[in-house]
């Protein structure tokens, strides 16, 4: 939407309701500013996401447990770039004092953009998103078009460990020659999964559902709340439309319980 102010409200309401919890003493958001398009393509948003990342880590003294990512739409592309990044071997974070990987304990995508252009996206009589748009904004974030078939930039292309790369973008080193296949989901996700909040009447709906099939048959912990009638980030929208409290913070109260669920319990 342009903006982090954007999502203010929404923020301020999910630090209220995270702060409800006797183990989260003083939580702390960190929402990036990133380049949009038509200013910046890709990689440089995922450049910008992976300085934001490790600035957290070192705030947290690499004690990944007690950090959870969390976007929704195009943040959530941007999310699932950045776990594949981080994926590669010669890429990986370890702590300083254990040499373990250091990973995120969970990710929470709110009505995900998996896939940037897909056969799977088709209009519907509820949403506000349709396809044409959609596309038109994946093809500017994309910037070159090999970019659309490239799992770092569209991260739902990669449904299996065997999925090859075609070359990493400019900005971007290629994986290592060691392991030239593009991680797998197994070895991207975080330590507790992710938990994916999306409506059932959404453009993306159906794209989204074979992500998580494809994530769930590498074993990798998903857990999804399908909003029936839902359209396009409606946790987020519900906040603003919901029909009275207890509605407009459902959403909220739900992204809440699943973080202090895994954030900070190793």
């Amino acid at each position: 939407m342009g903006s982090p102010y954007f999502y203010l409200e929404f923020l301020l309401a999910l630090h209220a309701h995270l702060s409800l919890f006797p183990h989260f003493s003083n939580p702390a958001i960190l929402a990036p500013v990133y380049t949009r398009v038509p200013h910046a393509s890709f990689p440089t948003q995922l450049h910008q996401c992976l300085t934001a990342y490790n600035h957290s880590l070192t705030l947290l003294s690499h004690d990944s447990s007690r950090l959870a990512l969390a976007g929704d739409s195009a943040g959530c592309t941007l999310i699932l770039s950045l776990l594949l990044y981080l994926a590669d071997p010669a890429r990986v974070r370890v702590h300083p004092a254990n040499g373990k990987p250091v990973r995120p304990a969970l990710a929470v995508l709110l009505s995900p953009w998996t896939t940037l252009v897909s056969p799977l996206h088709h209009d519907t009589p509820s949403d506000y998103l349709c396809t044409s748009s959609l596309h038109l904004y994946a093809t500017q974030y994309a910037g070159s078009p090999s970019n659309l078939d490239n799992p770092l930039a569209s991260p739902g292309l990669l449904t299996s460990s065997k999925h090859k790369t075609r070359g990493a973008p400019r900005g971007l080193s290629k994986p290592s020659s060691h392991n030239p296949s593009s991680p797998s989901w197994s070895l991207a996700s975080p330590r507790h999964g992710f938990s994916i909040h999306y409506g059932s009447e959404e453009v993306l709906a159906p794209a989204i559902r074979q992500w998580v099939r494809g994530v769930r048959s590498e074993g990798v912990g998903v857990r999804t709340v399908e909003e029936p009638g839902g359209v396009h980030a409606w946790v987020v929208a519900r906040l603003f439309l919901g029909g009275g409290r207890e509605e407009r913070v459902r959403g909220v109260r739900e992204v809440a319980e699943v973080v202090a669920g895994c954030v900070g319990r190793g």
